[in-house]
């Protein structure tokens, strides 16, 4: 998205509402290409946890554009329901969301005001 945003601007300094402008239209593109992940036509494709919202170009073509709309933001709500595991793009590696996974043995919290012993 740096990437994409910087050549947009052609690395050069611009306006607030110029640089707004463009990430806007920048944004557009990518909820255009998630649309298109839906039914195969773009180089996305959708992760296994998504794959029911997979659908074929015909049965796509074929629905009402507030059919399509309604399968998009089903599509886009499920994105934001939380997960306790992340998988990888490829799908080989998995990693539990916890956040005590990295705390080490024994480990606990103090109140910061709470002093050390003394020797």
């Amino acid at each position: 998205m740096n990437h994409k945003l910087k050549v947009k601007l052609n690395l050069e300094p611009r306006k607030t509402d110029e640089l707004v402008e463009k990430i806007f239209e920048l944004v557009k593109v990518e909820m255009v290409d998630l649309r298109r992940a839906l039914y195969g036509t773009v180089n996305f494709c959708l992760n296994t946890r998504f794959s029911k919202f997979k659908i074929t170009k015909l049965s796509w073509t074929s629905k009402t554009e507030e059919e399509k709309q309604q399968l998009f933001s089903k599509f886009l709500s499920a994105r934001t329901t939380s997960v306790s595991e992340l998988t990888s793009s490829d799908g080989k590696y998995t990693v539990h969301k916890d956040p005590k996974v990295a705390k080490k043995p024994n480990q606990r919290t103090r109140c910061r005001s709470t002093k050390t012993q003394s020797k």
